[in-house]
């Protein structure tokens, strides 16, 4: 298998100043003039911001500082570029009392096992009922609300998640834990004597980007509270220092050999840009945030000239390697990071050029029909980028979705329609969820050294093995609470 082809960055046209308006001698009282009223105005919208947080209560000063600074519904906060500087050394030294203490709550799962292990369905709908944990989930804020401790336990309790799903992502992490090497890191290729080893060589940034996505999904990181925080701490040291800078871009394939290299980008690309998501409020790490940054600086960068990506940088893309950019650059959207919007409507341009029944299923590299996969992909990247539910297309891609229901050899496939589905809600979903949960939990191994993994069954695990198949699975089960619904304000109960 050959290398991965070196990166170097394309050429980016560099916005200048405008010229000075007040170059001539004759316009100095005009540009003091202004100045003098530009710096009145500040100075007086500073004051009244002082004002208002000073005087008025949180919820009310919060409003006027909202009308103040606006911002896009849809945009990220910008801030100024600023050099990658990567000290992986510095990166999470260790979880302090005060980092520990500092956890955002409204982010963040406090030790979210106890709070599912000793219950069983019965108590789960004791301790909230249906009433109450939809009234919950419509305060939850942001795609990550879901993953607090109680934003958990009222999205398993309304989107269908039971006590024994919730059990086998506990044991799924537990395992997982249980093979991390002692840098931090995992390998696709490696999972002890369990058998279900992959074939790919040099896919340690994936496969840590994998089961980092596992935990951070669950709502643990470095800085909480947990008992896998250590584990979250030095698979992310793994990736900061096996990151390779060039340009303020951070190229995280690792040098994996075949074609994992963009799929490598991607994923390790949202592990960083999770955990800095759910921990920027309260904690956040300049170095954490400055590498996510420029890992989806190399994600734009890579793009091809059709709006796609695939194997290696700029070449013409599939609907597969797609997805993983699309919610990489998301997931940097919500953790506020820049994001280039005019990449996503190359997207969607390339997005056209695979779809067919007016954007109801999408092919790999072109216009293939009747393919579930991709066209699943597809179909939550026209989410995420903005398509509604009446969208011409989106109804009848879920139906075809539905009326396909999950398969027993294609975790793949189910992880993203898993995703489409619970994003729409409905009859859909509950019809999706109510085969493939029951059949996700049975199919986990509950005995021997391989307990709490599932067995590399998928028809395109060969690469990634056991590791794979398990973090595949775990996300699938964090579905109810991973990413709250696109369209949860009208979606209905699941049960």
């Amino acid at each position: 298998m050959s290398a991965p082809e070196s990166h170097s960055k394309p050429g980016r046209t560099i916005a200048t100043e405008p010229p000075n308006a007040f170059d001539g001698e004759s316009d100095l009282l005009t540009r003091r003039t202004v100045n003098s009223i530009l710096v009145t105005i500040v100075l007086h919208a500073i004051a009244l911001i002082l004002l208002a947080s000073i005087a008025l209560p949180t919820n009310l000063s919060e409003e006027v500082f909202s009308l103040l600074v606006p911002a896009g519904a849809d945009e990220p906060e910008l801030e100024p570029s600023v050099d990658v500087v990567v000290q992986p050394e510095e990166l999470i030294d260790g979880i302090t009392d005060d980092a520990a203490a500092s956890v955002d709550s409204t982010n963040i799962a406090e030790l979210p096992t106890p709070v599912i292990a000793d219950f069983d369905d019965q108590k789960i709908a004791a301790a909230m009922s249906l009433a109450e944990a939809e009234s919950i989930v419509t305060t939850l804020r942001g795609d990550f609300g879901g993953r607090s401790e109680k934003g958990k336990l009222a999205a398993i309790r309304k989107f269908g998640g039971t006590a024994n799903s919730e059990r086998a992502v506990q044991l799924g992490l537990r395992w997982l834990a249980s093979i991390q090497a002692k840098d931090g890191s995992w390998d696709f290729a490696e999972v002890g004597n369990v058998g279900g080893a992959g074939t790919l060589q040099n896919g340690q940034m994936g496969a840590t980007g994998m089961a980092l996505l596992c935990y951070l999904g669950a709502g643990h990181t470095h800085t909480s509270n947990t008992e896998y925080a250590t584990n979250v701490a030095s698979g992310l040291k793994y990736l900061i220092k096996n990151t390779k800078v060039i340009s303020k871009e951070a190229d995280l394939r690792g040098g994996a050999t075949g074609n994992g290299g963009m799929y490598i980008q991607g994923i390790a690309t949202i592990a960083l840009c999770e955990a800095h998501a759910l921990t920027r409020r309260r904690h956040e790490d300049k170095n954490l945030k400055a590498t996510a940054q420029a890992a989806m600086r190399f994600i734009e960068a890579a793009q091809d000239k059709g709006g796609g990506w695939r194997y290696q940088p700029r070449t013409p893309g599939d609907t597969s390697v797609v997805g993983w950019q699309v919610m990489a650059l998301k997931s940097g959207q919500a953790a506020k990071l820049r994001v280039d919007r005019d990449t996503f409507s190359k997207v969607h341009r390339f997005l056209n050029s695979v779809q067919t029944n007016n954007g109801a299923n999408y092919g790999y590299t072109g216009q293939q029909p009747n393919r579930p996969g991709t066209t699943a992909i597809g179909l939550l990247c026209r989410m995420y980028m903005g398509w509604k539910r009446d969208r011409k297309g989106m109804p009848q891609g879920i139906a075809f979705l539905s009326k396909r229901g999950p398969a027993r050899d294609d975790s793949y496939y189910n992880y993203y329609a898993s995703q489409v589905l619970h994003h729409w809600g409905g009859a859909e979903w509950k019809r999706w969820n109510d085969q493939l949960r029951p059949q996700l939990v049975e199919a986990q191994v509950r005995t021997g050294p391989a307990t709490g993994s599932w067995n590399p069954v998928d028809r395109h695990a060969g690469q990634g093995g056991r590791i794979y198949e398990t973090a595949l699975s775990i996300m699938t089960l964090e579905v109810y609470y991973r990413h709250l619904p696109l369209y949860r304000r009208i979606a209905t109960s699941a049960r």
